[in-house]
């Protein structure tokens, strides 16, 4: 989970840069809205991977917390609590 929250944080500053670049200092005779717009198709790649890794980020904390569960109440009584969190799990797929 490190290493994706790096990739993350490194594809985020890569976006930031990016469009500070595009947006205030190639082609300054276009309006900033312009620019922007041409900053977002720049970075929309980008964006899309970010989504896809903060998804992946989720599921895998999700999943930490689940086995989690199951180690300290994976016998007993409380294993209901180990059915209503793979529950939830399985509902945020």
């Amino acid at each position: 989970m490190f290493l994706v929250a790096t990739t993350l944080l490194s594809i985020d500053l890569a976006n930031y840069v990016t469009v500070i670049n595009v947006s205030f200092i190639h082609r300054p005779d276009l309006s900033i809205i312009e620019r922007y717009e041409d900053a977002s198709g720049v970075t929309f790649k980008r964006a899309v991977v970010t989504d896809a890794l903060y998804g992946y980020m989720t599921i895998l904390g999700d999943v930490i917390v689940v086995w989690r569960v199951y180690a300290f109440w994976g016998s007993g009584k409380r294993r209901w609590a180990l059915v209503l969190l793979g529950a939830m799990l399985m509902g945020s797929l």
